[in-house]
């Protein structure tokens, strides 16, 4: 007897972004800032920007070693919570051109970028929608903000093989209103500036695993039940799609043991190719810290 479920199942297959990403298997992930000298996980956004001074800055150095690794390209923190830019911005005073680095002629994302190409790598870049120094942020002109940091980033430094997307939003911590992304114009804003681009995390191409450990469950899958990319991990209360609800009603979220199996699948009705992708930091937490404890809001 046919089995018609298998059809639908066997019928979902990745889009060309998906299979550029799939085939480079391996890549880096950099996480470098104003953190790295305040010895903190998350900046407060209040900062001054003299505090980033790199005297040793090596960014082939960097390059050089993850391309001995094997691995095939780099994602650059561009831009943390904190709201630093590694790069002479036009949309904030916030950046490194305010910095003691290179007289503030200093641009660390076009130097990162330069060294993935000298050493044959390709060049990602993270933006992350949370911004502690922004003072539009919790406002709907922090959208327009938003966009022209990431316009700059995507029409600036060549060609970028991934757009990292996180959906942190700690606007309560800062007495702040909830900011509001607007997701749907960030995926079409870099898809019309770089058509080639994946998108990671709350994206359409590929979905976080979850944690921050680098553990995932024992199979994984790439066609799981469809389900809004933006709020693939968010409390079930946050949550107001229909399909979203229905996911976070049986699933809790994509830290699962079990996303793929075909009984599983057989609770959903429609399906999506989403491939996991496993992060995981070489130390405690992502930013260089002397302590070997630390408290992700300290």
């Amino acid at each position: 007897m046919k089995d018609e479920r298998l059809d639908i199942y066997t019928s979902i297959v990745p889009n060309r972004r998906q299979l550029i990403i799939q085939e480079m298997k391996y890549y880096a992930f950099i996480h470098y800032g104003v953190n790295t000298f305040t010895n903190r996980e998350w900046g407060n956004g209040k900062e001054d920007e003299r505090v980033f001074n790199p005297r040793k800055q090596d960014t082939d150095q960097w390059c050089k070693a993850i391309a001995e690794a094997g691995m095939k390209g780099v994602i650059l923190t561009c831009k943390h919570h904190d709201g630093f830019c590694l790069w002479p911005t036009e949309t904030t005073d916030h950046s490194v051109k305010n910095s003691p680095y290179k007289n503030g002629k200093g641009d660390v994302v076009r130097e990162v970028s330069e060294s993935c190409k000298k050493y044959g790598l390709k060049f990602g870049v993270y933006l992350s929608p949370w911004d502690r120094n922004a003072k539009c942020y919790g406002t709907s002109q922090y959208n327009d903000f938003y966009i022209k940091q990431l316009t700059e980033l995507l029409t600036n430094y060549g060609d970028i093989f991934m757009l990292w997307l996180d959906g942190a939003c700690g606007a309560k911590a800062d007495g702040q209103p909830v900011q509001e992304y607007d997701f749907e114009r960030i995926w079409n804003t870099a898809l019309e500036l770089q058509p080639d681009i994946v998108m990671s995390g709350c994206a359409p191409d590929v979905r976080w695993i979850g944690n921050e450990s680098g553990k995932t469950r024992e199979s994984e899958w790439n066609v799981v039940p469809k389900f809004q990319y933006d709020q693939q991990n968010f409390a079930a209360n946050c949550q107001t799609d229909d399909d979203m609800k229905a996911f976070q009603k049986r699933c809790q979220d994509v830290m699962l043991p079990d996303m793929g199996s075909r009984e599983f699948l057989s609770q959903f009705d429609e399906f999506m190719w989403y491939p996991a992708e496993v992060d995981v930091s070489i130390r405690q937490g992502w930013f260089y810290r002397r302590c070997l404890l630390w408290n992700p809001h300290t």
